[in-house]
């Protein structure tokens, strides 16, 4: 919607991770670096931490990109898997044929294919994305994994990607095993104020964007470092809500106003810029009534024209339905957090906004 309007030739704030558009912070770039460094030696487990929205899965794509294209690499992105489903994906993904359903022989065919692949000069690498899951049988089997080796070189690459509960995870007593097999341990922190302008310059050029002037203020970065606190999902999020913002005001720069206009506690941002409510003042009686007071000019005091969420949902409806809808709708995505990992930002930045829209929409329809 706003890309011509600012010359873009795709959209600079994509929340899909693109290792093009990566921006390498310095904790990125030495990650990057050491993380390459851990599978070239053969290491056996690497781990690589981060909170939510750092860039962790990003970060992992870059990677794949550096790796030589003799490491075959099997990826998992979901982690609600019991030790015997690992095995399986594992074996569909390197294309192993194992029919036996035992798992000791599914174990032995798998660390055969691995010896194999290790003669002819590769190497095997798994990946798993939010680590921080795992039941502890998935663990065990990962720390059976370390244990396949070849002339003490390890078969099995592994890397184990994660929210800092992963790092809590590894610490207990009960991993202590697996947590001594680990040699890398990366850590990405959020972005500092310097590297969230350069973060944004970043993307913005990656998109095509060549104006010699700025296209967000100085201010407007620092609000915006002010709300994400330097997490770059949430910058994404923030600078596209701004940028579309600006394309309805028809702003040529994004300035500190419309960051704090789009900010994520304003859920009916939107709604409420393309539907503000008519006031009306009326006319005090004594202003008609007195004779005296026709010819005094009176000073009213400021009105307050910003539309809140009471004008747009009818009173005798806003309560009950909103306050039951909003449990229901938070439920959900709480639910879909759990049982597909899929951190909960996505859902209640997206998701959220564009049912709550097809609300509004019908309770313009029945009630205005």
């Amino acid at each position: 919607m706003y890309l011509n309007f600012y010359g873009f030739n795709e959209k600079p704030f994509n929340l899909t991770p693109d290792p093009r558009s990566i921006y390498f912070s310095k904790t990125h770039r030495e990650s990057l670096d050491v993380l390459t460094k851990s599978i070239s030696k053969r290491e056996a487990i690497s781990t690589l931490s981060g909170e939510v929205g750092t860039g962790k899965t990003t970060l992992v794509r870059a990677l794949l990109e550096h790796l030589s294209p003799s490491v075959k690499v099997a990826l998992i992105s979901h982690t609600i898997l019991t030790a015997r489903g690992l095995l399986k994906y594992i074996c569909q993904t390197f294309s192993i044929n194992c029919k036996s359903k035992n798992r000791a022989v599914i174990v032995a065919t798998l660390e055969g294919y691995l010896t194999e692949i290790y003669r002819k000069g590769g190497q095997t690498l798994l990946i798993i994305d939010e680590a921080q899951n795992l039941k502890p049988e998935v663990l065990a089997q990962v720390y059976a994994f370390a244990n396949f080796k070849k002339n003490y070189v390890s078969l099995f690459q592994i890397l184990l990607v994660g929210q800092p509960e992963l790092t809590k995870k590894l610490a207990h007593p009960k991993n202590e095993k697996l947590a001594n097999c680990i040699q890398t341990r990366c850590q990405l922190t959020r972005l500092t104020l310097t590297e969230t302008k350069e973060y944004i310059e970043h993307r913005l050029q990656r998109a095509g964007f060549s104006h010699p002037e700025p296209l967000f203020h100085s201010e407007a970065i620092g609000s915006i470092y002010e709300f994400t606190e330097g997490t770059p999902r949430l910058i994404n999020i923030l600078c596209d809500n701004a940028l579309l913002m600006g394309f309805v005001l028809n702003s040529p720069q994004i300035a500190a106003e419309i960051i704090k206009k789009v900010q994520f506690e304003d859920t009916f941002s939107e709604m409420e810029l393309f539907n503000p409510p008519k006031i009306q003042l009326a006319k005090p009686q004594s202003m008609t009534e007195s004779p005296i007071a026709e010819n005094i000019p009176v000073k009213l005091p400021p009105v307050d024209c910003t539309p809140s969420i009471h004008s747009i949902i009818p009173k005798r409806t806003r309560p009950s339905f909103l306050r039951k809808l909003t449990t229901d709708i938070q439920a959900g995505f709480h639910w879909l957090e759990k049982w597909t990992s899929i951190p909960i930002e996505i859902f209640a930045v997206m998701a959220y906004r564009w049912l709550l829209l097809v609300l509004f929409l019908l309770l313009k329809m029945f009630y205005f």
